[in-house]
């Protein structure tokens, strides 16, 4: 343990790396999608492209609950922070989701910026641990990210870009 990775930490933060590596890859798939539908800055995408990743690591391994509670427990420890890591981490997509978010709430100062990261990291990871926990059957990826970013938008006070409609041109009016 200590010649390949110093401590415990150091083989803590070698699991996190290598798994992180193989989830941001899936969140930098969903951003490049989102980018070409002209929704790069829209919030709800972007914490859409932060959650799913997430929740289909946990769903598709044997080990899904237990990295998910392992992380969510991680997060909650109060020397954790959330800011810090998200804006230094190197994982290139979670670096763009973050700087994103982090510009919407501009306005606010350092503290409350550090405040709502954290409510969302919590959020995020204790309610993917949670339902990583619970019986069969559970709710599908696709409704628990949309719960999610919901739950999310509303805590940090943030609202989504208004959807693009396409105009459709009126019908004549009949005779």
């Amino acid at each position: 343990l200590n010649y390949y990775f110093g401590d415990k930490n150091g083989l803590l933060a070698a699991l996190l790396r290598d798994r992180f590596a193989v989830i941001d890859a899936r969140r930098g798939e969903l951003l490049a999608a989102f980018e070409e539908e002209g929704r790069g800055d829209d919030p709800a995408a972007l914490l859409e492209a932060t959650v799913r990743p997430l929740i289909e690591d946990a769903a598709s391994r044997e080990q899904g609950p237990a990295f998910a509670a392992l992380v969510a427990q991680i997060s909650a420890h109060p020397l954790f922070d959330a800011e810090r890591y998200f804006a230094n981490t190197g994982l290139p997509g979670q670096r763009r989701v973050y700087e994103r978010l982090d510009a919407l709430l501009a306005g606010l100062t350092p503290a409350e910026r550090r405040l709502k990261t954290r409510i969302v990291t919590a959020i995020v990871l204790q309610s993917i641990a949670a339902w990583t926990g619970s019986p069969e059957p559970r709710m599908d990826v696709e409704r628990l990210a949309a719960h999610l970013v919901a739950a999310v938008l509303s805590a940090v006070g943030v609202r989504p870009q208004p959807a693009i409609r396409a105009v459709r041109p009126r019908r004549a009016a009949r005779p």
